[in-house]
């Protein structure tokens, strides 16, 4: 009813298009882009002071950023009855990751909360750390930082774990190999098929026991294709966020139109 009432829709992947055909939409329906492919990192000044601030190094080993989820847990381990349970193993096998990264990598693992509110990403992060062995090699943003300043700082990752999908935005279109946690097409539309990664996408919703297993796997082949993925990811990008921008041209194309009519 609202949707054939508009006089334009835009879409950020081909699987929402496809859905609306389906719905047999009679406004116009564009592909474009998420317009956070043209968010402007901050500075590198700025990133080097917050880093310093929160107590973290990164010019002497790799940094490896994840952004845990507080939420993801509600869509996961269709084996388990409760949230509870759900909650506690997902902290308890990205805490089995995060050892594996600097056990591994020999690197520094920094959770970077991407949400503050309603739901903290910081609370989860803690409680991942709290069970974590590798304590020392193991890092929490603690402040909150704007968008800008939260894409710089997963810009300086040599990798990086999303189970936020606007974070996989933000370090893909830095052109850091990314691993997604999706929860929703969204993740498969956008990172999947739009930046052709689908082969460095877990849907948690169906993984179940076979979740740790296949993230330490794409752990392995990011590091092995690591300098493959992120000339992958500058190929892509570029075409990517002219398609963000076309949401703005399409606006003020339509907004010009009807200014005509109004004269």
């Amino acid at each position: 009813l609202v949707l054939n009432r508009a006089s334009l829709i835009t879409v950020r992947e081909k699987i929402s298009r496809r859905y609306l055909q389906t719905l047999q939409i009679k406004s116009p329906i564009y592909l474009t882009a998420d317009p956070a492919f043209l968010l402007e990192a901050a500075s590198h000044e700025r990133v080097v002071e917050i880093l310093e601030n929160e107590g973290i190094s990164y010019n002497h080993e790799p940094l490896i950023g994840v952004s845990a989820s507080q939420q993801i847990h509600h869509y996961a381990f269709a084996n388990l009855k409760t949230m509870q349970e759900k909650y506690y193993e997902y902290v308890r096998l990205m805490a089995y990751i995060a050892d594996y990264l600097v056990e591994k990598l020999n690197a520094t693992v920094v959770f970077i909360p991407h949400v503050v509110a309603p739901y903290d990403d910081r609370i989860m992060s803690m409680k991942i750390y709290q069970i974590a062995k590798n304590k020392q090699k193991i890092k929490l943003l603690k402040g909150k930082y704007t968008p800008e300043e939260l894409k710089c700082i997963i810009g300086k990752c040599e990798m990086f774990i999303a189970c936020r999908m606007h974070s996989a935005i933000a370090s893909t279109s830095m052109y850091v190999p990314t691993i997604t946690i999706a929860y929703s097409q969204k993740a498969h539309g956008i990172i999947g098929r739009m930046l052709t990664q689908e082969k460095f996408i877990i849907d948690i919703r169906y993984s179940d026991f076979k979740f740790l297993h296949e993230l330490i796997s794409k752990i392995d082949l990011l590091c092995a294709t690591r300098d493959q993925i992120k000339e992958q990811l500058k190929d892509k990008i570029s075409d990517t966020q002219k398609l963000a921008l076309l949401n703005a041209e399409l606006v003020a194309k339509l907004i010009k139109n009807d200014a005509r009519c109004l004269k």
